[in-house]
């Protein structure tokens, strides 16, 4: 997601190979997971698989589709 919403709220979910521009301290070139708690890491410790690549401190492409 782009943003924060509260339970039972709309939200913009982003798809495959779109930029998300929403992001911050990203690092470039880095690949980032999905953690079981909804944030991404350096490091795929649930399995979840990767979620994108940083093309910049505040771009992710998203390259799963959830």
């Amino acid at each position: 997601s782009e943003e924060t919403v509260a339970d039972a709220g709309t939200v913009e979910v982003s798809t495959p190979t779109r930029v998300n521009t929403s992001q911050s301290g990203l690092t470039f070139g880095t690949t980032y997971y999905l953690l079981n708690d909804g944030t991404i890491s350096t490091t795929d410790t649930n399995g979840n698989g990767v979620v994108g690549y940083a093309l910049s401190a505040t771009k992710i492409l998203n390259t799963k589709d959830w």
